[in-house]
């Protein structure tokens, strides 16, 4: 299992600038410092949709802290917004569901039972 490491955004866009200098294969820097192929791609894509700020940007978590039930520190976007009420509504649903079975499996329980 490797370990996940951060990098620098200086050291991220040295390496894109090697890729695009075309000197060495990905397959070759990738060697070079140590990196994945599959890191390596991810960096160029992120660099090529929103530039440096994209490729600055660390989404670790995000998505569980959200499924947690956890309100993120920072809402930035209408988007995330509802992104995270439709989550707390979808846990919701889920609690009322199972307490429903829960209340209509004693319901039938007690019926079963005969009084003696």
């Amino acid at each position: 299992m490797s370990k996940q490491r951060k990098y620098s955004l200086e050291f991220k866009e040295q390496i894109l600038k090697e890729m695009q200098d075309g000197e060495l294969g990905q397959d070759a820097i990738g060697k070079k410092y140590g990196i994945s192929i599959s890191v390596l791609l991810r960096w160029r894509k992120k660099y090529e949709h929103g530039g440096l700020s994209e490729l600055a940007a660390d989404r670790r978590g995000k998505t569980k802290s959200m499924l947690r039930g956890r309100k993120p520190k920072n809402i930035s976007s209408e988007l995330e917004k509802l992104r995270y009420k439709n989550v707390k509504l979808q846990m919701e649903v889920l609690r009322l569901k199972k307490l429903d079975e829960y209340l209509r499996g004693n319901a039938i329980s007690k019926r079963i039972q005969k009084p003696k």
